[in-house]
């Protein structure tokens, strides 16, 4: 059956001047709009194609790739605010609409903000819910300590920030893990640092252990590089001026610093580090 917020496999059952008409399994049709035809389409192929509902609330099809499907979460951004709600960007014509029950606080445009897409209740129509409490769980982790991940930042707490998990599980990032500016709705790659026997998700935003230095003085080579080869931070310069300047840590920092000193590409000087 036709189910909005999904990609389906439809059969393309005749083609119209407005577009081509898909037909599911149970001889239900719906419009792929002219604009999303190719020359290659020919009555018979299947057609893999979204379906959503249209500024009249008519269920169409499309083929391009919305950045949200039914059940899922990501992060979008807000377009339009009122008193109802807002709409966010998802990537179609017409804007997702998040009823203003659905999330808490103020949104304004610009804001990105990590809802899922589910099904109201009582008109069936696709909308947007901050509240995503249904679609995140920790009762089957299969990740493991050192895990390269994609997280998504949704809340600050007194110690750090909350975090979904590979769009699944929850997650935290502790205040003591964070070395560079972040924000609500921030998508980012972060590496498991602990699973707590109560299925708690410690995240870090640095690789931890021989790959995470390699890749920090990697990365320290590329910011001389495009700082004129001087970094004015060296081994007795202030946790929060290492944090600030390299987006690392002070003990991560002075290990990428021996690192690049063994293998000749930085000197230090009287107040910094210079690439050779």
């Amino acid at each position: 059956m036709l189910t909005a917020g999904i990609f389906q496999k439809l059969h393309l059952a005749r083609f119209t001047a407005n577009g081509a008409y898909l037909m599911d399994e149970t001889g239900a049709e719906v419009l792929l709009p002219k604009r999303y035809l190719t020359d290659k389409m020919r009555e018979g192929d299947t057609v893999e194609a979204f379906v959503f509902f249209d500024s009249e609330d008519r269920l169409v099809a499309t083929t391009d790739k919305p950045f949200i499907t039914l059940g899922k979460i990501a992060v979008l951004e807000v377009v339009a605010a009122s008193s109802m709600g807002a709409f966010l960007d998802w990537g179609l014509p017409k804007d997702l609409f998040l009823p203003r029950s659905n999330y808490r606080g103020s949104l304004f445009v610009g804001d990105r903000v990590a809802v899922a897409l589910e099904k109201d209740r009582v008109s069936g129509r696709l909308v947007a819910t901050t509240k995503l409490g249904a679609y995140l769980s920790n009762d089957n982790i299969t990740l493991q300590k050192g895990d390269k991940v994609d997280i998504i930042v949704t809340e600050r707490t007194d110690r750090g920030f909350k975090v979904i998990v590979e769009g699944k599980h929850r997650g935290m990032i502790y205040d003591s893990q964070i070395f560079e500016r972040i924000e609500p709705g921030d998508s980012l790659t972060g590496y498991v640092r602990q699973i707590t026997e109560l299925g708690r998700i410690d995240i870090t935003v640095q690789k931890e252990g021989y790959d995470g230095v390699k890749d920090a003085a990697d990365r320290l080579l590329s910011l001389l590089e495009s700082r004129g080869g001087f970094l004015d931070v060296c081994d007795s310069s202030s946790p929060d001026k290492i944090a600030d300047t390299t987006g690392m840590s002070k003990k991560l920092f002075k290990k990428a610093v021996g690192t690049l000193l063994k293998e000749r590409k930085i000197e230090i000087t009287d107040n910094g580090i210079k690439s050779l």
